[in-house]
C-alpha cells in the first residue's frame, strides 16, 4: 500500500494526497516517509563535510534532518491555522501531515548531494537535478494542500510557498550551525 502510494505521488497521480490526507492509518508512513527523505536529503547536503571526517558529516546530516523533521511538524501545525485565518478553510493537522509528508518524497533526491561532495566536478549534475527536484516537490505541495483543503489553486499556492519556505529555514539553519560548529561548511 505504501509503495503505491509513493509511486502514485511520483507519477503525480490524481487525488493520492487527498486519498492519504483521509486515512488514519498513514500517520505513521507519512511521518516515515518524511524522515527517510529528510534523512537523505541531509547526508547528500551535509556532504561537504565528509572531507573533515566522517563523524562531522554524520553529525551534520543527523542535524539537518532532526531541523527538517521539526521544521515539517511545525509547518504541518501552521497551515491550519493559515488556511483557516486566511481563506476560512477546514484543514486538520493529521490531513496536513499526511499529504505533506506523502509530498516530501521529493526531498529524498538531496542524496545525490553525495556525488558532488565527494567529487565537486559533480555538482555540474547534481545541481539540475537538485533543481528539479525542488520544483517537483514545489507542484506535489501545492497540489496536496490544493486537493486536501479544496480552495482555489492560488490560495493552495501561497500555502505551498509558506511550507517550501520553512522547509529552506531548517536547511539554512543546519547548514548555518554546522559551519558555526565545524567550520567547514
Amino acid at each position: 500500500m505504501l509503495g503505491e502510494r509513493i509511486t502514485s505521488a511520483i507519477i503525480f497521480r490524481k487525488g493520492v494526497y487527498a486519498e492519504a490526507a483521509g486515512d488514519g492509518s498513514f500517520n505513521g508512513a507519512a511521518w516515515r516517509v518524511a524522515a527517510v527523505a529528510f534523512g537523505l536529503n541531509a547526508l547528500g547536503g551535509q556532504a561537504h563535510l565528509f572531507a573533515l571526517g566522517g563523524g562531522r558529516w554524520l553529525a551534520g546530516a543527523l542535524l539537518a534532518a532532526g531541523l527538517s523533521l521539526l521544521a515539517f511538524a511545525l509547518t504541518a501545525r501552521a497551515l491550519p491555522w493559515l488556511a483557516r485565518s486566511m481563506y476560512g478553510a477546514e484543514v486538520t493537522f493529521e490531513g496536513v501531515l499526511r499529504g505533506l509528508g506523502l509530498a516530501s518524497l521529493w526531498s529524498a533526491v538531496g542524496l545525490l548531494g553525495l556525488a558532488a561532495g565527494l567529487a565537486p566536478f559533480m555538482a555540474c549534475l547534481t545541481g539540475p537535478a537538485h533543481l528539479l527536484a525542488l520544483g517537483a516537490m514545489a507542484l506535489a505541495y501545492w497540489i496536496a494542500l490544493q486537493e486536501l483543503s479544496g480552495l482555489r489553486w492560488g490560495q493552495s499556492a501561497a500555502l505551498a510557498l509558506f511550507a517550501l519556505l520553512a522547509a529552506g529555514l531548517a536547511g539554512l539553519t543546519a547548514n548555518l550551525l554546522a559551519s558555526l560548529v565545524w567550520g567547514g561548511a
